[in-house]
């Protein structure tokens, strides 16, 4: 009750939150932590397509990719040669591995690991068609940010900072977290070119004002004002 203010990282979630635990409107302030680096996070047209579909995080039960896994084996029925790469690694990634042969979809499901380098995870990012968020909760996610950079348009659900960047059927397409309306929405972008460039356009014009240098500038000078204020 007594802080001047709440700084918040994304504009609906949190802040809806904090409104209805009784924190005053006047107190809440946004200051994105999110930024990216265009130079290295960018459209590469020089690379291969080879995954339809790609995810970035590390594996974790709050990432959903279970359920994406799931979502995944629905589409497959639709689309038999259906490609997703997920990058990196952590501690689902065992009991996934075992999920995704029970499933039978060793042919469909590839794992990279860990990258070594930022440039390693913009080219991977754009070996794949289409970028796809399944997390059950979030603060970002910076991985949404970095591939509508490279130019990938995305599938998210409503989490953290993607309710602030995706306007469904605008800029991209929200899912929820059932795997047969997740599927849906898979082939629905899957199959609609002219909404992967419509929604890959929209994603770089809106990753521009995360761009490193002036939101750091930004985070600076907001600080700033709430210590003079």
């Amino acid at each position: 009750a007594k802080a001047k203010a709440v700084r918040v990282v994304n504009q609906h979630q949190v802040p809806e939150f904090l409104i209805k635990a009784g924190v005053p409107v006047d107190k809440i302030k946004y200051i994105p932590s999110a930024y990216i680096d265009l130079e290295t996070f960018r459209p590469m047209p020089d690379i291969e397509k080879k995954h339809d579909f790609v995810f970035a995080g590390r594996l974790e039960k709050n990432k959903n990719i279970g359920g994406l896994i799931e979502a995944i084996r629905i589409a497959k029925k639709s689309k038999p040669d259906i490609s997703f790469l997920i990058i990196g690694s952590g501690p689902e990634k065992q009991s996934l591995e075992f999920r995704i042969k029970k499933l039978e979809l060793e042919k469909n499901v590839f794992f990279s690991g860990w990258l070594e380098t930022q440039h390693d995870v913009a080219a991977a990012y754009n070996s794949a068609k289409i970028f796809i968020n399944p997390s059950l909760n979030e603060g970002g996610p910076r991985v949404v940010l970095e591939a509508m950079a490279c130019g990938l348009p995305v599938i998210t659900t409503p989490v953290g900072l993607a309710r602030d960047l995706i306007k469904d059927g605008e800029t991209g397409l929200m899912a929820d977290w059932e795997p047969q309306q997740m599927a849906d929405k898979i082939l629905l972008l899957l199959n609609a070119r002219e909404l992967q460039i419509k929604f890959s356009l929209a994603g770089l014009e809106s990753v521009r004002r995360f761009e490193r240098k002036s939101t750091i500038r930004n985070y600076a000078e907001k600080l700033q004002n709430l210590v003079r204020y």
